[in-house]
């Protein structure tokens, strides 16, 4: 089976959000799988679709420094995304994958995991949904299953700056941050700190393309123009993910 590949670089999260929901629209029509690479900027905070914004983000704050909050419309938690990401969203149609949400999950984590092992990194699915090297996380993915396909997308850490990200997502106690902070920087790390030297984000790209065209069975990867998209990704994003009535809706 062929599958269709774009890499749309770093653009706003509103604009990634939007991309990938229309190229949800494109596989449910064509059945044709779709793998995207990408990135985050400006620096972004995301909620997961039943979170609450204010409850999750400091938006007065993110406001203040130019950081764009916007909703999912897959679930799991608040997650801050800058330059030091390296995201991708797989969409298939659903048959291809198992209906259990594990072991789909695990699935598609695979070929994140068989790309870093070729960075002697021995990184590991940790259920439901991380990935993880010497039991710290390197990875959160995220799906939501619509239209008769799947759709995952996962962040792969190259670096991380926990300190700007508590300047930004809530805490439950405030008189607990700094305990928090000191945890959270012993239990998540980038990659890059792994290796004897720093990866670049086309760098690893060259090589999750290769393991998710192995791994999955695709006989190639067709270049998807995104060109042809756009007028409808534009429209979705200003009038969707870029709307209070989305990202406040909760």
């Amino acid at each position: 089976m062929k599958a269709k590949f774009l890499n749309t670089g770093f653009n706003s999260a509103s604009f990634n959000f939007a991309c990938d929901e229309v190229l949800l629209d494109y596989v449910s029509k064509t059945g044709i799988p779709v793998l995207r690479f990408y990135g985050f900027k400006p620096t972004s905070c995301t909620i997961g679709y039943f979170q609450g914004m204010e409850l999750e983000i400091d938006t007065q704050k993110a406001n203040q420094v130019g950081v764009e909050c916007v909703r999912r419309i897959t679930g799991g938690g608040a997650v801050m995304h800058d330059r030091n990401q390296f995201t991708y969203t797989l969409i298939l149609p659903e048959k291809l994958l198992s209906k259990n949400i594990l072991e789909s999950y695990e699935q598609i984590c695979y070929s994140i995991i068989s790309g870093l092992k070729r960075l002697n990194l021995d990184a590991e699915f940790a259920p439901l949904n991380d990935i993880v090297l010497n039991n710290q996380k390197i990875s959160g993915n995220a799906q939501t299953r619509k239209k008769g396909c799947v759709l995952q997308h996962g962040t792969l850490l190259l670096d991380v700056d926990v300190d700007l990200m508590f300047s930004l997502l809530k805490v439950p106690d405030e008189k607990m941050k700094y305990k928090l902070i000191q945890s959270v920087k012993k239990r998540v790390t980038g990659i890059n700190q792994h290796l004897e030297k720093p990866i670049s984000f086309d760098e690893i790209s060259k090589i999750l393309k290769q393991e998710f065209l192995k791994n999955f069975n695709f006989s190639e990867f067709q270049d998807l123009d995104i060109a042809n998209f756009n007028s409808n990704i534009e429209k979705l994003q200003s009038e969707k993910y870029s709307s209070d009535d989305w990202n406040l809706k909760y």
